[in-house]
Parts: structure tokens; sequence; C-alpha cells
């Protein structure tokens, strides 16, 4: 049981981190034709709201940093 939740937040992770930092169109072939990326993309950005604003401009000022 554990095991299946912890794959499920790695694959929410991994999609919002595509969503907030990886500029469109240089996504993986994997996560372009996926039927869960919607899904696991919602929940993401459900959670990330969740979390104080902060961390929002944080993520949006190490994107800058980076030029992504």
């Amino acid at each position: 049981m554990f095991g299946a939740v912890r794959v499920i937040l790695v694959a929410v992770v991994l999609v919002l981190v595509f969503d907030r930092i990886i500029p469109p169109g240089r996504e993986p072939g994997f996560l372009k034709g996926s039927q869960w990326r919607p899904v696991l993309s919602q929940a993401g950005q459900k959670g990330l709201r969740s979390l104080p604003p902060e961390v929002e401009a944080y993520i949006d000022r190490l994107k800058k940093q980076q030029s992504l």
C-alpha cells in the first residue's frame, strides 16, 4: 500500500516538474501522449496551491535564474 502511494507521489512530482520548470515542447516523449498526465498534473497543481505562496515564487525565481 505504501509503495503504491510512493509511486503515485513520485509521478505527481515528476509531472509537476515538467509542467512548471521545463518549457513546453521540451518534455520527454513518454509525457506527450500520456493519458495519465492530465490527472497527475491536476493533482500536482492542487498540491502546489495548498503550499504557501512563497514556494511558487521561489520556483518562478529558479526558473528565471536558470533561463528556462
